[in-house]
């Protein structure tokens, strides 16, 4: 019985990241296919770990972001999280963001407040691993729109695969990424892929370079971003 329901997880987790894997690279390829702006950002983080007993761990992540050819400010963020892992193969998460994003044309910062909610899956392949983790979350900001309602939500679903480098401190990532939005009559708003190259230099130091590509979707004229992302990781056991 208990062979039974391991096997059957196991083909759940295999399917689910079939499914993601197919619908991101869908996604993907539609992004192509209509007029579009283009814009190169970087992102600069840095994030601070700490694992507690019971498979608990809580975290501090902050980012600076740039956008125009990273000549703008875009944003500048602070999400404290914690998860959960009560088995192996799954993790569940709360987080909160507070971002303060600026606006060019009036020369100003608004507030913006972002809760998340995450239960991701993970299955080991000898030296390979693959990942899914769904996202649902609800962002408020301190302005008021005629035309947007709040709080404005979304599900996120992304699918991924690592690869961990015999004898080298190194790991590569993949990742694709949808969003749905949940707030109002549409089906999809935004794919993402990056590409990581993570290197630990010890148990509790890792610097992560990324690169990012993500697209509007389903808009006459979509925004598409080409992002180097740049990231420093303090791990406290």
């Amino acid at each position: 019985m208990l062979i039974s329901s391991q096997a059957m997880i196991t083909t759940m987790k295999i399917n689910m990241s079939q499914i993601g894997l197919t619908l991101c690279l869908i996604l993907f390829v539609q992004s192509f296919g209509s007029s579009q702006t283009n814009d190169f950002g970087t992102w600069w983080g840095v994030e601070v770990r700490k694992k507690l007993p019971h498979n608990i761990r809580i975290a501090m992540e902050s980012e600076v972001r740039l956008k125009e050819n990273s000549n703008q400010l875009k944003n500048i963020y602070i999400t404290p999280s914690i998860q959960w892992e009560p088995w192996g193969w799954m993790k569940i998460g709360l987080q909160y963001r507070f971002d303060n994003r600026y606006k060019p044309k009036g020369d100003y910062f608004i507030q913006q407040h972002r809760l998340a909610f995450d239960i991701g899956f993970e299955y080991p392949i000898k030296r390979f691993e693959i990942t899914y983790r769904n996202r649902t979350q609800f962002e408020w900001a301190d302005f008021y729109s005629d035309k947007k309602t709040y709080p404005e939500m979304a599900n996120r679903n992304q699918i991924g695969i690592s690869y961990k480098w015999p004898n080298l401190p190194l790991r590569t990532i993949a990742e694709a990424e949808c969003w749905i939005p949940l707030e109002r009559n549409a089906w999809l708003s935004r794919v993402r892929t990056a590409a990581t190259q993570e290197y630990s230099v010890n148990k509790m130091h890792k610097l992560q370079a990324c690169f990012i590509f993500q697209s509007q979707l389903f808009r006459s004229s979509p925004l598409r971003e080409y992002i180097l992302s740049l990231k420093y990781v303090l791990t406290f056991n």
